[in-house]
Parts: structure tokens; C-alpha cells; sequence
């Protein structure tokens, strides 16, 4: 009598979706294993995705103990001229480096962004080698930066892949200060901005990440969240719309 061996049944794996992005990567924060991409080598503009890694240089500069977030900076003229998006602080204003780190994080703006790295490093161009010793330190060898904010440069490029490691580091190294990604909103000046990354109000789950656009960059995205014990991270780069990003 033969007896009927039992079928294990598994699970089938899900096919990758079909994106708009030209470049994408989705990875495991935990182990780094990398469960979909497309292009995650290509070096490519990033827009305010570039504000990651000024972030990161502030945040050890802050470990180190080479600031503290109750310094009150000095707002340069070179800051307060910087177009694109903004903060909105003003020439010869006294603003805490606490206050300056929201408005590059929460409203992604490029004068606080500026001022920052004038603080840090006493110049745009000496803040600007930190961060590309830093990206080299990481091994972040598709990347290369010419200013602190993203602003169109010829040569300034990162990966998708050198993004998403530069995301996990940022949240493995600083923990505490990487709480800032998640607050949704931000006022200075009596001038409140929401959070760019709208994922944080869709799920309670997504802890922060950071957007960019220009003409040339596109729509782009990194972003992280952690449910039932996962974290993953996820990277967008040059989609063609915002809902698309």
C-alpha cells in the first residue's frame, strides 16, 4: 500500500512591479539583502535626496560633540539668498541648529541647508569635501556632490543603491535624531510646511525618508518603514510625476 506523501504548499514569490521609475531598489534593512531593482548602480541626479547625506554630516557632527542642537547660528547673506524651497530665515537672524535641522529635514529648505553647512564646516565648500570624504568612507562610489542642497550641478550623482546604504546607516548610527524624519509638519517664521514626504500621512508605519525634484532629476524618493518587526527601504529615482514618485 502506497502511502500519499503530503504536498508542502509554498508561498509564491510575487513578481516585481512594473514602475515608471528609471531607477529603483528596495532592501532589507536588517540584513541589506536587496529584494527588487532596476539601475541601482546608475549614478544620476538626485535632487534634495542630497540633503540625506548634509544630514548625515550634521548628525556627526552633533555625535561628536562638535555642535549642539541649542547653538544659535548666524544667518549669512549666502543663505538667505539660496532660491528654491525654504525655510524663510533671514539675514543676521540668530536660529538654533535645532530649529535650522527641521527646516532642511521637514521642509527640505535650502537656506537652512546652507546655513548648516557654513556652521559646520565654516564654508559651503569645505561642508561640501566632508560630504564627499563621508560618501567615500560609506562606499558610496556612484556619488558625487557639488553642493549641500541638490542643486543642478554638472557631476552631482548618486545611486539608487548608495542612497538606500546611506538611509540604513543614517538610521542604524543615529537613532534618536533620525525621529526628526517622521514629524509631519514644521513652523518658523509664523510660516507652517508640511513634510514632503506624504507617505508619513498615509501610513502610521512610515518613519521618513526624504524627496527631491527638478527638470532633470525628476520626481524622486527614499523612504523607510518598519511593521511586523521589518524594516525595509525603498528608493525612487526620476519618475515623471508626483503621484507616479
Amino acid at each position: 500500500v502506497s502511502i500519499p506523501t503530503p504536498t508542502v504548499q509554498t508561498a509564491p514569490i510575487p513578481s516585481a512591479p512594473v514602475l515608471s521609475a528609471r531607477s529603483y531598489l528596495l532592501i532589507d534593512y536588517d540584513s541589506g539583502q536587496i529584494l527588487v531593482e532596476k539601475n541601482a548602480d546608475e549614478p544620476m541626479e538626485p535632487a534634495s535626496i542630497t540633503k540625506l547625506v548634509s544630514t548625515y554630516v550634521i548628525f556627526n557632527a552633533l555625535k561628536n560633540g562638535d555642535i549642539r542642537l541649542d547653538e544659535q547660528v548666524l544667518i549669512s547673506e549666502r543663505a538667505w539668498r539660496k532660491g528654491g524651497s525654504k525655510m524663510f530665515i533671514e539675514v543676521g537672524d540668530r536660529v538654533s541648529v535645532d530649529d535650522l535641522l527641521r527646516g532642511l529635514i521637514v521642509q527640505s529648505g535650502n537656506d537652512a541647508t546652507i546655513a548648516l553647512a557654513e556652521h559646520v564646516s565654516g564654508s559651503v565648500e569645505a561642508f561640501v569635501s566632508e560630504m564627499n570624504a563621508t560618501a567615500h568612507r560609506l562606499g558610496m562610489y556612484q556619488s558625487q556632490f557639488m553642493n549641500p542642497t541638490g542643486w543642478p550641478a554638472e557631476g552631482h550623482v548618486m545611486s539608487a543603491r548608495d542612497i538606500a546604504e546611506l538611509h540604513r546607516d543614517l538610521i542604524k548610527r543615529f537613532p534618536k535624531l533620525y525621529e526628526i524624519f517622521r514629524v509631519q509638519s514644521f513652523t518658523y517664521n509664523n510660516i507652517t510646511q508640511n513634510n514632503r514626504e506624504r507617505l508619513l500621512y498615509r501610513n502610521d508605519w512610515i518613519d521618513g525618508g526624504k524627496t527631491g525634484y527638478t527638470s532633470e532629476a525628476g520626481y524622486c524618493l527614499v523612504t523607510s518603514g518598519k511593521r511586523d518587526g521589518m524594516r525595509l527601504i525603498a528608493v525612487v529615482l526620476n519618475t515623471d510625476s508626483d503621484q507616479a514618485r
